[in-house]
């Protein structure tokens, strides 16, 4: 038979005793990083639209746009009114929001693109849910505005549609990616803090 001494067996106690610790940790750590994974998992989740609502176009024009020149502030697309294309309804790539239909006719749609001066909508930062109005600049920019000082505004953080949908089918579906924060303007000062997308 084995004879251990009571100073042996306390070691062995002492190094069970640490690697049992270490494994603690090690639990304690994989599980926060499934926390933050299934977070991470939920917040890119976002909107996608249901293919059976969806109308492929092409883009058969942009008016005033000159290549090296100007960005676009609308383009046509070569579906209208015949294609039951109204006024009003969104175009989106993929699950990114583009712009709205403004004019329309039998057989093409003017879409004015959100980067558009006269586009304007309610938005929300992905990770936050900070909330202010999109508004287009002009030559591909827009700036969240109206943002309260108290929301948390992130540099690369996803600005997202909030949902407006009217009854008769117009407006932004919610959760359509707009673009996403490149720097913020937050002064203490100020009533709100704005953030260019």
């Amino acid at each position: 038979f084995n004879l251990i001494t009571y100073s042996e067996g306390n070691a062995k106690l002492r190094k069970l005793q640490a690697e049992n610790l270490a494994l603690i940790s090690m639990l304690s750590d994989q599980k926060k990083l499934e926390k933050e994974n299934s977070a991470l998992s939920d917040q890119f989740k976002v909107y996608s639209p249901n293919s059976n609502t969806l109308l492929p176009a092409n883009i058969v024009g942009a008016p005033s746009f000159i290549p090296g020149v100007s960005i676009p502030e609308s383009f046509i697309l070569d579906k209208g009114m015949n294609d039951n294309v109204r006024v009003g309804e969104v175009v989106i790539y993929k699950n990114n929001l583009l712009g709205k239909i403004t004019k329309s006719n039998d057989y093409l749609s003017e879409v004015t693109l959100i980067t558009n001066i006269s586009s304007s909508f309610i938005a929300s930062a992905l990770s936050s849910g900070a909330q202010g109005v999109i508004k287009g600049r002009s030559g591909g920019r827009m700036i969240l505005d109206n943002v309260l000082l108290s929301d948390s505004l992130k540099l690369s953080d996803l600005i997202l549609t909030n949902g407006d949908i009217s009854l008769n089918g117009g407006g932004y579906p919610p959760n359509l990616v707009v673009g996403k924060i490149v720097s913020v303007d937050k002064k203490a000062s100020s009533l709100f803090q704005r953030a260019e997308v």
